[in-house]
């Protein structure tokens, strides 16, 4: 490891996130100009067909169903579904905590479930801090 690398690793207290970078993470955006995007691509061709302008960044996996939905999540805590040839939003749901992970769906028997863990907290991302939680919504 080269030797600024290693000063700046060795100033860093134990416990605490590094990101590698010699300065440390730097100057955060203002989360008031957070945001992202959800893009949708045709796999064969790479045309874009829908975009999503998300008011959060989305940091968690997307989940795409045989049923034509699209599920994802925000670092505001909104869970979206959307219709995948469309690009329309179908519905979406504040979850009180952010969304860094996967979204799930699997049949019960009993009908088609969504699962999400909500309230994900890092010290690099000035999110709510809540208790993370697991929820299940039926479809």
């Amino acid at each position: 490891m080269h030797a600024v690398a290693v000063s700046a690793l060795n100033s860093v207290p134990a416990g605490k996130p590094w990101s590698g970078a010699t300065e440390g993470f730097g100057k955060q955006d203002d989360p008031k100009m957070w945001s992202g995007w959800m893009t949708a691509s045709d796999a064969d061709t790479g045309e874009r067909k829908w975009q999503f302008h998300a008011p959060f960044p989305l940091m968690g996996g997307v989940t795409p169903t045989n049923g034509r939905l699209v599920l994802f999540g925000d670092m505001g805590g909104n869970l979206y579904a959307f219709d995948s040839a469309r690009g329309k939003k179908l519905w979406s749901k504040d979850l009180g905590g952010a969304i860094g992970g996967g979204v799930i769906t699997y049949d019960t028997g009993a009908g088609q479930k969504i699962a999400v863990a909500a309230g994900m907290t890092s010290p690099i991302w000035p999110t709510p801090k809540v208790n993370g939680k697991i929820v299940i919504l039926g479809l």
